[in-house]
């Protein structure tokens, strides 16, 4: 079954025996919502993370847990309710903590604190170290095997998004065309991240033909 089947059939259990401020149910809410960022349903991500956030926030007042005990999960509930000092805190805890715990093994488990910092350098317009932490994740992939798995294509498309961000419209293009190949073949023409993926595409493949003047009306 697909991975929001398997979610919408455990929470409500967990709901009824554990209540919807419990870890295990927020838990449960993190995984459903990083399904849909992954597969672009951005929207119904955001959602269930402010929820997520809100609560996570009243059961730290009254139990003190702050984490879902691996810091790069509260990273990203703070990143995308844009508390950017916090998600840089969790995301250094985390890539201390697995460097420690892990050694020459923590490739696999750094991959996805390593997208989500260079995911904050973007917000934050650091694009230089946006670049390199997501060509690090990138490269472990790459050692690993799993250079399309969706977690490396999101640090692909962080690389796309800094090569448009600063005009280097060429590159991005050659980017996006790779991600979505990948993606086309792995999600499926229909989705949500595929047809973003079509609108970034499109828009670097206009200004790279040296559209000069609308380079300067871009917003």
């Amino acid at each position: 079954a697909p991975v929001p089947t398997y979610l919408n059939q455990a929470m409500p259990v967990l709901e009824k025996k554990e209540g919807r401020s419990s870890l295990s149910y927020l838990t449960a809410s993190r995984v459903l919502a990083e399904y849909y960022e992954n597969t672009g349903k951005l929207d119904e991500a955001r959602g269930i993370y402010r929820r997520t956030f809100r609560r996570l926030n009243r059961l730290s007042r009254r139990a003190g847990v702050n984490s879902f005990s691996q810091p790069e999960k509260m990273a990203q509930v703070y990143l995308l309710t844009g508390d950017y000092a916090t998600a840089q805190k969790q995301l250094d805890q985390a890539i201390e903590q697995k460097t420690r715990l892990y050694g020459e093994r923590a490739k696999i488990v750094l991959i996805e604190p390593l997208v989500l910092l260079s995911k904050l350098n973007f917000f934050k317009g650091n694009y230089i170290n946006a670049q390199q932490n997501a060509q690090k994740a990138i490269d472990l992939g790459k050692e690993l095997g799993i250079e399309n798995s969706l977690k490396i294509q999101q640090a692909n498309k962080l690389q796309a998004d800094v090569d448009y961000a600063i005009g280097d419209y060429k590159m991005a293009k050659t980017r996006l065309e790779k991600i979505l190949s990948i993606q086309e073949r792995t999600l499926g023409a229909d989705n949500p991240m595929v047809a973003s993926t079509l609108l970034k595409l499109s828009l670097a493949s206009f200004y790279s033909e040296g559209n000069v003047e609308a380079n300067k009306e871009r917003v």
